[in-house]
This record gives C-alpha cells, structure tokens and sequence, in this order.
C-alpha cells in the first residue's frame, strides 16, 4: 500500500484527522503501517482475520496500560470492517524506539534489557485471566496458539499439512509425536503478547534502555512459555532468569514453539502473505525433520 492510499483510507473512516504527512515504516509479516504527522502509527492488517485481531488489540490495550510495566500502544484510532484484509486498522500515538538488536546485546545492556523483560513479562502475565477472556474471548477462535500447544495439531492437518508430500507429512506427524511424549502440559494459562520477539521490542532512540512493546494482534490466553520461544540467545535464558513465575517445563515447550514457527509461516503463506512465504517456511522446516 502506497502512502497516499494509506491517507485516502485514513481520511475515508477519520474525517475529522488533519493528516499532513505520510510515511512508510517496516509494519513486517501481516501488517503495513504508516506515521502519520510524525506522532501517530497506523497499522493496517493484511491477515484473512484482520478485522477481529483489530478489535482485540482495541480492546484490550486500554485495559493493559497500566497492569504492564512497559509503555505499550494506546490505540486512538480503530476502524474495522468484516472485508477484513486491508480495511481494518488501528492508529495509536508512537512509542519511541527501535527495534532491539537482540543479537548485539552483551554486558550491562544485556542484563538492563532481560531484567526489563523479565519484569514487564511477570506482570503481563498476571493479568487476570477472567478479565483478558472478557476483553479478548469473542475475537479469539480461531488464534493458533490459545489454549494449550495440543489444539493446534488437527486445525493444522486440515489447513496446512496438505500442502506437503506423504513423505514430508509423515516426517512432520513423527515430529510432532516426538514433542507431544516430552512435553508437560502447561502448569497455568495466562494473557501472553503472543508475537514477542525483536521487532517488537523497542529500545530508546538515544541509549539501549528498553522503551516499549508493540504489535499485539497475536496476543491470546494461552502458554506463557510461548513469550519466551522466540527471544534470541542469550536475551532469553537472561530474561527467563528475571521472570517471577513459575517456569517448570519451559524449555521442552519453548523449543517446541521454535520448531512450529516455519509452519506457521507456511500458514500465513497460504492465507494472505503468498508464495513467497510458503517457501521460505517450508525452506526453514524442512531440515528440521531430517528433509533437505
């Protein structure tokens, strides 16, 4: 999408919006998203269920602000239609920041931002639960990851397996198999971000302090070892070290949420981002289970 189509979208629901300035940024996988006059971020869903992770994150975030011990967005701005792609959008006011460089991080950064981490997880994690289903629940069906990891295996064999050859589904079934006898069901569901991993964590533009979280159409009542699954080493054994919950069984399960990920973008590929990213999940999992 182009910024002036992004304008035109703007305009068309906020008529009342003095929009003087336009600008592109990286929205990543599912998104598009623009700053707007320079203080205001529009993000536009691309995803088939854009329109109901919308009114999720709409929402959901007023009631987060002050229960999380991180800035997150504050949506002002929410529109939403059951066209869904393209049509739905949230703007809210920009949290300062850059996406972390996970990998570069050593030292006393290091410990600053896992420490942070770690404590803006406890708390997001104590949300209550009852009050996050109230929030979220009629806009959270079809979420791969709600509930436990167990649920999302049959919905899978209908929508994704398919795609695969006898010998690659086979590879995948024993796979999984695998997981499913090393694994511990969680102990605990909670309210998880969903999506946590660097792109949506923002440091400050001057320092390395982190200064925010964004991107919250993936969060759902789910396992909380899922928010921990996709930090980079050593962010993640760091930010595990700080986090005031309970942890039994983690690392099986976050290791098995890493596993899923070339799949769920194989998912996405086939249900809004193309060919391209059906390709690259299936480059990604294939060695995964002894494939080339």
């Amino acid at each position: 999408m182009e910024p002036a189509e992004a304008r035109a979208r703007i305009l068309a629901s906020f008529p009342e919006l003095s929009v003087d300035g336009v600008e592109a940024l990286d929205g990543g996988r599912g998104s598009e998203s623009f700053l707007v006059n320079g203080t205001l971020v529009f993000r536009f869903n691309l995803r088939p269920n854009g329109h109901n992770e919308v009114r999720k994150e709409a929402r959901l975030l007023p009631d987060l602000q002050d229960a999380v011990s991180l800035p997150i967005p504050r949506p002002r701005y929410v529109a939403t239609d059951d066209r869904g792609r393209e049509y739905s959008f949230v703007g809210h006011d920009l949290v300062p920041g850059q996406p972390i460089d996970a990998g570069g991080l050593a030292g006393p950064a290091l410990e600053r931002a896992a420490y942070a981490l770690g404590h803006f997880l406890t708390t997001l994690h104590e949300f209550p639960v009852v009050a996050a289903q109230e929030l979220i629940g009629e806009y959270d069906d079809d979420h791969p990851y709600a509930g436990t990891p167990w649920r999302l295996r049959d919905s899978w064999r209908v929508d994704v397996f398919p795609i695969f050859d006898a010998e690659e589904r086979v590879a995948i079934e024993d796979r999984w198999d695998q997981f499913m006898g090393e694994m511990d069901l969680p102990h605990r569901l909670c309210l998880v971000h969903g999506g946590l991993s660097p792109e949506h964590i923002l440091v400050a533009p001057e320092g390395d302090d982190v200064s925010g979280v964004v991107n919250w159409w993936d969060a759902t009542v789910g396992d909380p070892a899922l928010d921990f699954a996709m930090l980079p080493e050593p962010l993640r054994q760091r930010t595990l070290a700080a986090y005031e919950g309970e942890a039994d069984g983690f690392e099986k399960r976050m290791e098995f949420y890493r596993w899923l990920a070339p799949l769920r973008r194989v998912h996405w590929g086939l249900y809004g981002g193309g060919q391209g990213e059906v390709d690259a999940g299936m480059r990604a999992l294939l060695p995964s289970i002894g494939l080339q």
